[in-house]
């Protein structure tokens, strides 16, 4: 049963020193390396299961009833795993220290079965034991010293129950757990740095997928994503469309190289002036197109008119060739019954060539338009 959701850092030091997946990622890469540790319930289940079953035989074979007691306990210990699992995404900690009692438990089963003196049932529990740890450590690589910690759990187990009945074997068993550890180590760095990795080549792969190269504003595929994330939250949505006045000139008479550099000054000025939940992007050429959360068209002239200003100061190209452009900007207001983003796109753009119209370096709103009043701002 997967589920796909974020699980919080855990809020207790002990618990979020222990489930740490590395600080000096990038934070979505924690999140998904953070949420890999409760992806399933199922090989729980399957754990759960495989351990009851275990102690059931044991009872069987030994009539001990230290078997029924750790039956119990298991299935007692898979209920409330399940329950904490529906909750890990709001509070995480509960969930990483059950899945310390787990191991816990199976070691205690290891230890129990190995006091009994049963060879098949101690063989039996062993290779079930050693089974866990494998899985343990192939599915928690994302925080080795939560995988280490496990696996050292049901390892104690052995410990334990050698140090008691077979004293003389430890010193052996320890060597092989040491070889085991830098085993385990070496198999949770490769794990650990593929799935980084491989991650981090597809956050690289989307975001190349949505942004413009030249300005790193979002393209129109960037846009298209921010359009809809905005009408899945239900907030107000706003559309800019901005035309560079006098960018051919500076294109044609400094080279494309001037031009390049001055729209990517343009794109970092953009970013100042476009405060708030905002997306910005580049749609080929000068021209640029801003979502905002404005509800009124007064909020939608105000931050028109900062952009036009700061759009239209003086650019330092090269570090001495100074160049003058100006913007002319058509702003338009999204309601439901408009539908898509080329429709909004659409009103934008009529207002953007009335402002064009009315002789560049403004912002005049659809609304306006429609109102047939003169909301505009021209730029002192």
């Amino acid at each position: 049963m997967p589920i796909s959701r974020n699980i919080p850092v855990p809020r207790r030091l002990p618990a979020r020193w222990l489930a740490g997946v590395g600080k000096g990622l990038p934070e979505e890469v924690q999140t998904r390396l953070r949420s890999s540790l409760a992806s399933s319930f199922t090989p729980m289940i399957a754990a759960g299961a495989n351990a009851t079953v275990l102690c059931l035989v044991g009872y069987l074979r030994t009539e001990e009833a230290v078997f029924l007691a750790l039956a119990a306990a298991e299935m007692l210990l898979l209920g409330f795993r399940y329950m904490v699992f529906r909750t890990a995404h709001r509070s995480s900690d509960l969930w990483f220290l059950c899945g310390l009692v787990w191991p816990a438990l199976h070691g205690l089963l290891v230890a129990v079965a190995i006091a009994t003196g049963d060879f098949g049932l101690t063989a039996v529990v062993l290779v079930s034991a050693l089974g866990a740890i494998c899985v343990l450590v192939s599915r928690h690589f994302a925080a080795p010293r939560y995988a280490l910690a496990q696996s050292a759990l049901i390892e104690a187990g052995f410990l334990l129950a050698l140090a008691l009945y077979h004293p003389d074997l430890l010193p052996i068993v320890l060597l092989q757990l040491a070889a085991f550890c830098i085993g385990k180590v070496a198999v949770l760095r490769q794990l650990r740095g593929m799935t980084i990795q491989a991650i981090t080549s597809e956050i690289a792969s989307r975001e190349q997928s949505i942004t413009d190269p030249l300005t790193h504003l979002l393209n129109r595929r960037g846009l298209e994503a921010e359009f809809a994330r905005r009408q899945v939250m239900g907030v107000p949505i706003s559309l800019f469309y901005l035309d560079l006045d006098g960018f051919k000139k500076v294109n044609d008479s400094l080279g494309h190289s001037a031009g390049d550099t001055l729209l990517e000054e343009v794109a970092e000025r953009l970013r100042e002036s476009c405060r708030g939940e905002t997306s910005i992007a580049r749609m080929g050429g000068d021209e640029f197109l801003i979502l905002a959360e404005l509800a009124r068209d007064s909020d939608m002239l105000k931050l028109g008119r900062r952009i036009v200003a700061r759009l239209g100061e003086p650019y330092q190209l090269r570090g001495v060739i100074l160049a003058k452009v100006g913007v002319s900007i058509g702003a338009a207001r999204w309601d439901p019954a408009l539908g898509t983003l080329p429709a909004l796109i659409a009103q934008a753009d009529r207002a953007l060539y009335a402002a064009k119209g009315a002789g560049r370096g403004r912002c005049i709103t659809f609304a306006s338009l429609d109102a047939k009043a003169a909301e505009t701002y021209q730029a002192g």
